[in-house]
């Protein structure tokens, strides 16, 4: 006879790795946490989230998304519960400095990416490798590819190598495997070396995995993706080609179901924009210029192409109408306000600091999401450097503008905005014909002039940006994520 207690099913659990702070926003800061609160409260789920970041956050970071979550019945857990012991470190530090670099570099290598090219460039030409404008990211040591760098049979080895549990297995994590068995295993970004760790112990518990491309550039920059999981999602159909021809992953595992991210812009007749900007001491009758700027090494000259404008508009160049210029920060910039000091004596202009991304605070990205909506609905423009800002105001068709130029300051050619463009997924978007790049200020004024006159110019390119990097829009992201994930809960 049974007894109550065998009848009980086990409960189902889902486990979220996002090993990425923007992916955790995208999940616990868009419309898509709602979708994954009705799918909990649907399936009496156990839902569990592995770390905020690939890197170690503070303390007081864990402990304040921890709380968001367990007000809500999530848990969230170390992302590496415990350092482990002398061997698992020892083999954890030559898969993060060597195979998975020298994957990165082999990969992009093997398959002549516009974007390794730039890397190279930098890292062979460039006679000063401590100057003040590099970024640590944009250097790609040859050694790296060392030897045989268009050899597949070498790169292929490492990828295996970084499958295995004696290179990435951790037992910790392993342990958090054996005490929790997650029926399906999201992972926020299936390139990273700690991924790789997750996806064993997930396939090793016969989870279903899902290996997520965080985000449009990294297909073509980041190196492999991790090879045999369950099935793999990505934004749009020009990321779905690109698994398809660079890494080999077959069409039928590969989902396209969008980016959260772009969800409020698609839902935006259900905000108040004109009273959320007020709140924010932004004018919705007046011409909305929106600069959207970058971390420094990315925008060195934009505060003098800022300023610039500024000059502009306080002597009516653009138009005699009323102007209000709304700078906004990058979410990873800490010097944006030391950066854009002197913009603060024009009357017009708005400095606009997002929440920085150090400060992980789900609530706060929520409302700066419903914000941004807001600004990208109501601005004649948006001008920024080369940026994912550029799909986001394709999404409301706001004109957009592409720096290309470095204003007032001198900058070495290879690491200026203008060298930034030579990447793989900005040649696709610029292809579009959807924005326009802009060399020098005379180029500059004139677009501004030509927006204000005719905000239609290049609309169809515009639509072209949001169909093919923004994704299917018929349903949200968020409603196309709930789906397929009960799809899958039901098999």
């Amino acid at each position: 006879m049974f007894k109550v207690k065998d009848m009980i099913k086990r409960k189902k659990s889902i486990m979220f790795v996002p090993g990425n702070s923007f992916v955790t926003r995208n999940y616990l800061s868009t419309p898509f946490f709602d979708e994954l609160l009705k799918l909990k409260e649907s399936y009496n789920l156990d839902v569990y989230f592995a770390g905020i970041e690939s890197n170690p956050v503070s303390r007081d970071i864990f402990d304040k998304v921890s709380s968001f979550l367990s007000n809500h019945d999530i848990s969230l857990i170390p992302l590496v519960p415990e350092r482990g012991f002398f061997k698992e470190r020892f083999f954890w530090k030559i898969r993060q400095d060597f195979l998975h670099k020298s994957s990165v570099y082999r990969f992009n290598d093997i398959n002549s990416f516009i974007t390794h090219k730039r890397y190279r460039d930098i890292t062979s030409n460039l006679k000063n490798l401590n100057h003040d404008y590099l970024w640590n990211t944009d250097v790609w040591p040859s050694y790296l590819g060392f030897p045989f760098p268009k050899s597949k049979k070498i790169l292929n080895i490492f990828i295996k190598m970084m499958t295995m549990k004696l290179i990435s297995g951790q037992n910790s994590i392993k342990k958090v495997f054996d005490k929790i068995s997650p029926d399906i295993v999201f992972i926020g970004d299936s390139q990273t070396p700690i991924s790789f760790t997750y996806s064993i112990y997930g396939l090793m518990h016969k989870s279903y995995v899902i290996g997520n491309v965080r985000t449009w550039d990294h297909l073509t920059k980041n190196g492999p993706v991790i090879p045999h999981l369950s099935e793999y999602w990505v934004w749009n159909n020009t990321m779905k080609d690109e698994m398809v021809k660079f890494h080999n992953v077959e069409s039928d595992l590969i989902n396209v179901v969008g980016s959260p991210q772009f969800d409020n812009y698609f839902n935006i007749k259900n905000l108040n924009s004109d009273s959320i900007l007020e709140s924010h001491g932004i004018k919705s009758d007046v011409n909305i210029i929106l600069f959207g700027s970058n971390r420094f090494h990315r925008g060195i000259g934009e505060p003098s192409i800022a300023k610039h404008i500024a000059e502009k508009i306080k002597s009516s160049f653009y138009s005699k109408s009323n102007f209000q210029m709304v700078i906004r920060s990058h979410p990873m910039d800490q010097d944006f306000e030391k950066r854009f000091q002197s913009l603060k004596n024009y009357p017009f202009v708005k400095l606009l600091k997002t929440p920085n991304i150090d400060n992980f605070n789900p609530i706060q990205y929520k409302e700066d999401g419903y914000l941004m909506a807001s600004l990208l609905e109501k601005s004649k423009m948006l001008i920024c450097g080369q940026s994912t800002l550029a799909i986001d105001a394709s999404c409301t068709n706001t004109p957009i503008i592409n720096l290309a130029f470095e204003g007032q300051e001198d900058v070495p050619d290879l690491l200026s905005v203008s060298n930034r463009y030579f990447v793989n997924h900005y040649q696709d978007l610029l292809k579009t014909d959807g924005t326009k790049l802009v060399s020098n200020f005379q180029e500059l004024d004139n677009q501004i002039s030509n927006y204000i006159d005719n905000p239609n110019q290049y609309s169809e390119g515009r639509k072209k940006i949001k169909d093919q990097f923004a994704g299917d829009n018929k349903d949200l992201s968020s409603v196309r994520i709930f789906n397929r994930l009960k799809e899958i809960l039901e098999n």
